[in-house]
């Protein structure tokens, strides 16, 4: 999906996605936790979703909108080892993404290319790059920094956030920095900052941390508040939204972190994610925490917010 042509629609489409893994092969209703845009696909609007079942193979969908946007195809289906908990797509290169997945020994993350499809829908076999194999913990996610070309990916288990040095065309990645969560409780996930790659946030069951990738020293912090998710203003430096357990949707400004700018509605229950509208940041996604089948889709349930 290419930045100048994001639209909400975009967003919603991704909902739709998850309606549509299960019905690629005709098999019985496939859970799919990940969906991406492909931000790297300048000539169409295209997602990945990966699927997420004990019993069955997994899979990776790549995803295209029609350019008439009235249907979703399918433009290749690949098979991927293990339960996929975490999928994002390299913003530089259409064809690259990272997975995190589990299986009954464990966690893992691997960065993978999508071959070249000749127009089959049942495409080859996935090339996977290189794997992030330091984690000894639970890996939560891998993080790309979301702004043009960048040799540096992030990577954040339970205890711990790696920064590494990536080299797709080598097939390696090199650790260059880690950072600890000392007395943090239980790392949950993060945000790369798009106006500064040396800047994360990332959070725990009870705050919130940005780190200084250069020394992975903390700097700023929010406590005392239980957090699902984080995303920074794609157009506003220093702003972050958050989606937490107790109060919603609040926004921030990272230098005045005592209040929060603004308090938005959530949801009844939990609000689980949150994210900015890439072009018009004053659109926020929210969604709450269904385990939600392919084929069961609570669309109702996602609120749109205009503030």
């Amino acid at each position: 999906m290419a930045s100048g042509r994001a639209t909400f629609l975009d967003l919603i489409v991704s909902l739709l996605i998850l309606a549509h893994v299960a019905t690629v092969t005709g098999v019985e209703p496939t859970y799919a936790r990940c969906i991406a845009d492909v931000r790297a696909d300048a000539g169409s609007t295209t997602f990945l979703a990966g699927t997420l079942s004990l019993k069955e193979e997994n899979e990776v969908h790549l995803i295209r909108l029609s350019p008439a946007e009235s249907e979703l195809v399918c433009d290749g289906l690949f098979y991927h080892p293990n339960e996929i908990w975490d999928l994002k797509s390299c913003p530089f290169d259409h064809r690259v993404f990272s997975t995190v997945y589990t299986s009954g020994e464990g966690y893992g993350a691997s960065v993978w290319k999508i071959p070249e499809l000749y127009g089959q829908s049942n495409s080859p076999q996935l090339e996977q790059l290189f794997t992030l194999d330091e984690h000894k913990g639970k890996i939560r996610c891998v993080l790309w920094w979301p702004l043009g070309k960048h040799d540096k990916l992030i990577s954040i288990d339970d205890r711990n956030i790696f920064l590494w040095n990536i080299d797709a065309s080598n097939k390696s990645a090199k650790v260059m920095q880690k950072g600890s969560a000392d007395m943090l409780p239980n790392l949950r996930g993060g945000a790369w900052d798009p106006h500064n790659h040396n800047s994360v946030a990332t959070i725990t069951d009870s705050s919130l941390h940005c780190w200084d990738l250069r020394s992975m020293k903390k700097s700023n912090a929010i406590e005392h508040a239980h957090f699902r998710d984080v995303d920074y203003n794609p157009k506003k430096q220093n702003l972050i939204a958050t989606a937490e357990d107790e109060f919603g949707i609040r926004l921030w400004d990272l230098r005045m972190l005592k209040h929060p700018l603004k308090n938005l509605p959530g949801h009844s229950h939990w609000t689980w994610a949150v994210r900015h509208n890439p072009e018009h940041d004053q659109l926020i996604l929210v969604s709450p925490p269904h385990y939600t089948s392919a084929r069961g889709l609570y669309i109702s349930n996602v609120l749109f917010i205009v503030y």
